[in-house]
């Protein structure tokens, strides 16, 4: 049996609208962390901290973010479900850390012990969640009356899924261009250039448009107490 990947990857940037503005996120972000380096000897300030650890985050965003619109156009949309979860926590993570001047929750968090924090967790967040785990609920069950009987069929072949991946890509592209807006004002220190905030201005303006067709609310964790 043939799987149908190559043919869902060709038409991916016709029947997904929201691919192409998730793709220029990920390409602004990309630009502003290309070429990036730093001295080892900024680990030793609480701001030194803070700048290592949100380029590390935004990498993993960015990765994270490209790797989704592979797997998405491949036509695997809940096997991406766990990428979109990293890209929120990568930049509910950023937050965390630009927010805490003394560095440490940076420094704890380079070290692979960041504090969990008490959160609420949208039902969403959950869903998201899910993808990471062997969960039957990202299997799509579907029931099929075949000569009067009724059969559970098993999914194994790609499928489009457009209105929930279009919803996931706007997400994407929502949550790579917060990280960016920090990243460029941590990590290369300077601000958007006016190409960079040109394109960003109209990615701005293209996730309007989606949010407005396939996104209500929001996925991110909503904090509650440390």
């Amino acid at each position: 049996m043939m799987v149908h990947e190559s043919g869902h990857m060709q038409t991916a940037r016709k029947e997904l609208e929201a691919l192409r503005t998730a793709h220029d996120a990920s390409l602004l972000l990309h630009d502003v962390l290309t070429g990036l380096s730093g001295p080892a000897e900024d680990w030793a300030t609480p701001r030194g901290r803070q700048k290592i650890a949100v380029g590390f985050l935004s990498a993993i965003s960015l990765r994270s973010s490209r790797a989704a619109m592979g797997i998405i156009g491949w036509g695997y949309v809940p096997e991406a479900m766990g990428l979109k979860r990293r890209i929120g926590e990568a930049l509910w993570r950023t937050e965390k850390v630009i927010n805490d001047q003394s560095g440490e929750y940076a420094r704890l968090w380079v070290d692979g012990k960041p504090p969990s924090g008490g959160i609420r967790i949208p039902e969403l967040w959950r869903v998201y969640s899910a993808g990471t785990h062997a969960d039957i609920r990202m299997m799509g069950l579907e029931v099929a009356e075949v000569a009067g009987m009724k059969r559970m069929t098993v999914p194994i072949l790609p499928t489009r899924q457009a209105d929930m991946a279009n919803g996931m890509l706007t997400e994407i592209a929502v949550e790579v261009l917060d990280q960016a807006a920090i990243a460029v004002e941590w990590v290369p220190e300077r601000e958007f250039t006016d190409d960079e905030q040109r394109c960003g201005d109209k990615i701005v303006e293209a996730i309007e448009k989606l949010r407005a067709k396939y996104f209500d609310g929001t996925s991110e964790p909503i904090e509650a107490s440390d």
